[in-house]
């Protein structure tokens, strides 16, 4: 944010954010002068002494998820499931090792003096200052603040107590002792970097909590350890609620302050302010949940990262209240229902989520073993609310099997491939859209708003889309790449280039300002959307251009899916004046790309079909013209098989190697599709993506056939306002014609 900006904000600040922004200031100073919490306070809420600590923890083992019973569930469930087993103890090893994975790059050698503190990619360890004192969003100062935050939010907490559990070993105990015991010692507080972020330092103490369940039968043993436990915990909840993002960041950071402050409270009723941090929690997760969230139940961010993060808030909320009988507001548990519904509406078959928008690459807990793996949220809420999902090819894992009393090795009972439920059509006001086939192919469509509030983790891409077959992802998101460590890589991932969207002069409708705000913003809008028998249709538009370029430019896409395999997508355009226009799909990075046959493949896997074809109108507007794009070719002409639909070669795309990061942090390569359609007025441009067989074009440039033989198919694609889908379906019924009317 600019200087104008932040003078512009206080000035439109009300008297009460002035007053709320005074005394986060004022704790502030106060804790650089002498430390508001002192020594052993923690000991005095709780009523205890040192040496009373043993007695409390045997008093409240029972009082927490992990019963003997539970236990002994839990070791027989991993010994019937070998991969799983082996998945967890394998993360629990490297950590053991001395090793220490974060997000999704290979694991770091975790040593040193300044571990905590350093930020082992950029091979830069932030100052031991004080916290108020520290740029934590200066890379040269820092690092990326993300990189130095993970392994601080204890994640790992979770993998050595999972391992602890099923095992039995002591050595997975004794890791998680060291490790606490030095960050106690090497972070004390109100010194360093890990208390710049009350939503980290909320992580850390949920984290905690669980560590007080995960290992509760070492803590007689370990006093020491206890104690430092329940001093973090203590200290961790009073900063956060003195230092609450209600203005700085007033989206899932607030959220997630308000759920740990709830939750520690819930767990350590002891405390003397846990009532105080349970109402306080309450109350703010009561109020985001009537702004932080579409009509449609989609986080305002659009974000599939922050929808899973904030349903996992309210979720993992629900369930504590409801095993520690401090009951909440029955508005948390409706939120809960309601974006674990949203979460069923937008997962592929795989109950994975696609990235969308930025994604920081953490999660709540660390139960799960992917980033953006919804299962495990998804098991919990078939626990508490009536949910269809929409795929039986997974058990309950994940924080499902330690948080609920459910059957450990429960599989989903439901039908598999089952068939989604489209949201409201007419109006989602999220303005995303899913759909899922009977063939496990999968469509998600961008048509609304573009963020929230200053849209800090929105990318420029109104009318994007993604695209799974047969349960493959097809057509992807560039992803995040960074937040702070690099401006330009920065705007690069969420620049339009990446979002499979049209781009005209070389750019996207959209241009940021800064790492979390934007200059322009664009939306896009949902003009009509319809399911038909065998298949789904949408269509969207945006005029950002008209902005971007200083004259009147209007922007539709139309979108056409058929469950038998087959997805149509058609572009136009209509400006004042001539325009170049372009259009960049990124691919998953398993595919690779022929133009012999036009194909994407996977080695040894899938084929898809694929055609992209233009037809444009010459300046003039006096006759039209289909766009020859021969400069383009990558392939020499003699590598052409002599078919009817391999020879047109005017119209392939350049294929090149872009940037990747599938979560936050890792930046690989992927493939792209990119193709010149040249200047024109108007136009528009059809793409196939195709399981029935090849897709070449006809004599007429607006008509194309795809399939061959008897399970060949007409598609029409007409300046008239007319897309028209005929043909067969099986070798022996004739296929309705299916016309969309513009």
């Amino acid at each position: 944010m600019n200087l104008t900006s932040l003078i512009s904000r206080a000035l439109d600040a009300d008297p009460e954010e002035l007053h709320f922004r005074f005394a986060q200031q004022a704790f502030t100073i106060r804790n650089k002068q002498s430390k508001v919490f002192p020594n052993g306070g923690h000991l005095h809420s709780l009523g205890l002494n040192e040496s009373s600590l043993n007695d409390w923890i045997q008093e409240r083992q029972a009082k927490w998820f992990l019963t003997a019973k539970r236990r002994d569930e839990l070791r027989d469930y991993y010994d019937e499931h070998d991969l799983e087993r082996s998945l967890l103890i394998r993360r629990a090893e490297i950590v053991v090792d001395g090793k220490m994975p974060i997000f999704s790059r290979e694991p770091v050698d975790f040593s040193g003096d300044d571990r905590w503190r350093k930020d082992f990619f950029l091979d830069i360890t932030a100052p031991q200052d004080f916290y108020g004192e520290i740029g934590y969003l200066d890379v040269e100062q820092v690092g990326d603040s993300k990189h130095v935050w993970e392994p601080n939010r204890f994640g790992w907490v979770y993998w050595l107590g999972q391992a602890y559990v099923i095992t039995q070993d002591k050595k997975y105990a004794k890791a998680f002792a060291g490790l606490t015991l030095d960050w106690f010692e090497k972070n004390p507080y109100t010194i360093g970097i890990n208390y710049c972020s009350s939503l980290e330092i909320a992580f850390r103490s949920y984290s905690l909590v669980w560590a007080l369940d995960l290992f509760s039968d070492i803590f007689a043993a370990n006093v020491v350890l206890l104690d430092r436990i329940l001093e973090i915990i203590w200290r961790g909840c009073l900063h956060i609620e003195n230092n609450l993002s209600l203005y700085f960041a007033p989206n899932t950071h607030l959220t997630g302050e308000a759920f740990a402050l709830f939750v520690c409270g819930a767990a350590l009723p002891e405390f003397a302010e846990a009532q105080r941090w349970r109402s306080l929690g309450e109350s703010i997760l009561v109020a985001e949940s009537a702004k932080q969230f579409h009509e449609d139940g989609t986080h305002r961010e659009l974000s599939s990262c922050y929808h899973l993060y904030s349903t996992d808030f309210y979720l993992q909320a629900e369930l504590i209240s409801r095993h520690t009988g401090f009951e909440l507001d029955s508005k948390i548990s409706k939120t809960a229902e309601k974006l674990s519904q949203r979460l069923v509406e937008l997962v592929p078959h795989s109950l994975v989520l696609p990235q969308f928008n930025d994604c920081d690459g953490g999660r709540l807990t660390g139960f799960a073993l992917e980033a953006l793996d919804a299962a495990p949220t998804l098991f919990a809420a078939s626990e508490l609310f009536d949910l269809d999902l929409p795929t039986a090819d997974r058990t309950r894992g994940g924080y499902c099997s330690w948080m609920t009393q459910s059957q450990v090795d429960q599989s989903v009972e439901t039908e598999p491939n089952a068939k989604s439920t489209l949201p409201d059509l007419v109006d989602p006001d999220s303005g995303i859209i899913a759909y899922r086939t009977q063939e496990k192919d999968y469509l998600l469509a961008r048509c609304g708003p573009f963020g929230y509030l200053d849209c800090g983790h929105s990318h420029d891409a109104p009318t994007s889309f993604l695209y799974y077959s047969s349960g493959q992802s097809v057509i992807v998101d560039s992803g995040t790449g960074s937040y702070t460590q690099d401006l330009k890589t920065r705007d690069n991932f969420r620049s339009a280039a990446g979002k499979n969207i049209l781009l005209l002069n070389g750019q996207g409708p959209s241009t940021p300002e800064g790492w979390f705000t934007w200059e322009r913003k664009t939306l896009a809008r949902l003009q009509s959307a319809s399911q038909f028998e065998g298949g789904f249709y949408l269509k969207t538009r945006h005029n950002g251009y008209s902005t971007a370029l200083g004259f009147k430019v209007q922007i539709a896409r139309e979108i056409v899916v058929l469950d038998e395999g087959l997805l149509v997508v058609v572009d136009h355009w209509e400006a004042e004046e001539p325009v170049h226009a372009s259009l960049h799909l990124t691919l998953a990075p398993r595919l690779n790309v022929t133009h012999v046959g036009r194909l994407l493949f996977e080695e040894d896997g899938s084929e898809f079909h694929y055609l992209i074809s233009p037809h444009l109108a010459i300046a003039d507007d006096s006759e039209s013209k289909t766009a020859d794009n021969t400069e383009d070719e990558i392939d020499a002409v003699d590598d052409i098989p002599e078919q009817e639909w391999a020879q047109d070669i005017r119209f392939r795309p350049k294929v090149r190697n872009v940037p990747y990061s599938p979560d936050y942090g890792i930046i690989g390569e992927t493939k792209a599709l990119i193709s010149d359609f040249g200047s024109a007025r108007t136009g528009f441009a059809t793409t196939i993506l195709s399981r029935l067989g090849p897709a070449r074009n006809t004599n007429d440039s607006e008509r194309f056939r795809i399939g061959l033989d008897n399970s060949e198919r007409e598609l029409f694609v007409g300046r008239s306002g007319r897309i028209y889908l005929s043909g067969k379906k099986t070798g022996t019924k004739t296929a309705e014609p299916i016309v969309f009317a513009r």
